[in-house]
């Protein structure tokens, strides 16, 4: 479980590292980062506010994970298999609502 741990954490803090650089509006639009839609790619007076929004959303969404991940290693009786069903499930909860709450902005624009 310690393997899982670490997995976990990692990619939560390369989201976390991802979302930094949106939040902070240094990434240009282009095809391979950032918040893609056609309307972010066709304006950048678009593309900006939608990808600081989405990076806050993902930053926000990245350290209740983070907060999961702890927390659930060190409930006692928490089984690998256990363990590794309710983090994924998680994450695509949080991630997800992220995504439509940065999809409703996006269309408010």
């Amino acid at each position: 479980m310690d393997t899982l741990l670490i997995l976990y954490v990692l990619m939560f803090l390369l989201f976390i590292g991802i979302s930094i650089p949106l939040i902070q509006k240094r990434i240009r639009p282009n095809f391979w980062y950032g918040f893609r839609t056609r309307k972010t790619l066709r304006n950048p007076e678009v593309w900006y506010p939608a990808n600081a929004y989405g990076g806050k959303l993902l930053l926000i969404a990245s350290v209740i994970n983070l907060l999961f991940v702890v927390v659930f290693y060190l409930m006692p009786g928490m089984t690998v298999e256990i363990y590794n069903c309710l983090i994924p499930l998680l994450s695509t909860v949080t991630l997800t609502i992220a995504l439509i709450f940065s999809l409703r902005y996006i269309h408010k624009l």
